[in-house]
């Protein structure tokens, strides 16, 4: 519990939540919660089937995105062990850098090296971007399409002219000495090391078009189940093409925003994408809460269902942490009994240098008593 505290007020967690609750409460400072509250509570129960049918589709598009990185990788877990991952993941993602939790769980479940397999991770990240940029530029955005399409074109090619630029230019002269001084540096280098074999196995022809094939599915089927929603709300006069450029639009601004949290951002965005195509406020507003709290709600009831199913998958996660423990609480006593061994060795030269600093003064009170009495026997 100390544990879990102590994590939640660290700055790099507390701050993005802070965040995202403001943003939160200044989107329901700017409606009427009361309206807002009963247009949600207007939806319409059988388009709750249809909206879990998309989002189930919607997770299996994406399963099967994760599992063929992980071949391209050649990641030697079970497929079992993967999708176990994968959906836990799923269900994290709304946290601080939650789209990683499933390279961890690879990890610790299986020893899968993190730094090979987010290559895979970061590259969907990158994809979703792209399409969905793409998708808002060929869609429009209703009033905001004047400016935001140039912005994006000139956006898109300044962001490549300095990605040339940098592999142009850049050229690696090894790690430096401040590097290689500090070990959790150098694992760090290493990671980076695994993270570039990786993304390069996977920047091929081939493993780019099918993963950008899959992102593009998953994200028209996300986009209509932002569809079902506005229309199960009331509101008939949005069509799936503009549903669908608001959820791409938002989708772009939350990933590309500098902040390692969705929650807020997704919600910020939405809402001036539907203004922009001109959906009333407070529809708007219940949209996208509605949108959020479904998502999550079947991100929840579709991973209880696989781990249930894959329960197996539990065991190996708790034993392989449990093991790595035990294996750093070994290292650590080692390292603190050599360390004691060292200082006893460095002290027992200490210790005889001390006794015979010790015994000197009596040497030479014998000695000099030994003169005194050699000139009294002459004398005698």
């Amino acid at each position: 519990m100390k544990h879990a505290l102590r994590t939640l007020i660290k700055p790099k967690t507390l701050i993005p939540l802070v965040l995202a609750v403001a943003l939160i409460a200044a989107l329901l400072s700017f409606s009427d919660l009361k309206k807002v509250g009963a247009i949600m509570a207007s939806f319409h129960r059988i388009d709750l089937l249809y909206y879990l049918l998309l989002m189930i589709g919607y997770e299996v598009v994406r399963g099967v995105q994760w599992r063929y990185t992980m071949v391209v990788l050649g990641v030697k877990a079970p497929m079992r062990t993967e999708i176990f991952a994968y959906v836990l993941s799923e269900v994290t993602k709304i946290l601080p850098i939650g789209n990683y939790f499933q390279n961890y769980v690879l990890q610790q479940s299986r020893g899968v090296d993190f730094g090979l397999t987010s290559s895979a991770t970061t590259l969907v990240v990158i994809e979703e971007v792209a399409i969905s940029l793409t998708g808002v530029v060929i869609l429009g955005l209703g009033a905001w399409t004047t400016w935001l399409r140039p912005l994006i074109l000139v956006g898109v090619a300044v962001f490549a002219l300095c990605v040339w630029l940098f592999a142009r230019f850049h050229h690696s002269t090894g790690r430096p000495d401040w590097v290689t001084r500090r070990r959790w540096l150098n694992n760090v280098a290493d990671e980076l090391v695994r993270f570039r074999e990786g993304a390069k196995n996977l920047m091929t022809p081939r493993s780019l078009a099918i993963t950008l094939a899959l992102s593009a599915v998953y994200q028209v089927l996300a986009g209509a189940a932002l569809f079902v929603v506005v229309r199960a709300l009331g509101d008939q006069s949005v069509s799936f093409t503009q549903a669908l450029a608001v959820y791409l639009f938002s989708l772009a601004f939350s990933l590309i925003f500098p902040l390692p949290i969705d929650f807020g951002v997704i919600e910020v965005s939405g809402l001036g994408a539907f203004l922009a195509v001109g959906v009333s406020r407070n529809t708007a507003l219940g949209a996208v809460f509605a949108n959020r709290i479904l998502s999550i709600l079947s991100s929840i009831v579709i991973a209880a269902m696989v781990v249930a199913f894959l329960r197996s998958e539990i065991r190996p996660l708790f034993t392989h942490m449990r093991s790595g423990k035990d294996v750093n609480k070994d290292a650590n006593k080692d390292a603190n009994g050599q360390s004691k061994q060292d200082h006893q060795d460095q002290q027992e030269p200490r210790d005889e240098d001390d006794s015979a600093h010790d015994q000197r003064p009596d040497q030479r009170r014998d000695e000099s008593s030994q003169r005194d009495s050699q000139p009294q026997a002459s004398s005698g």
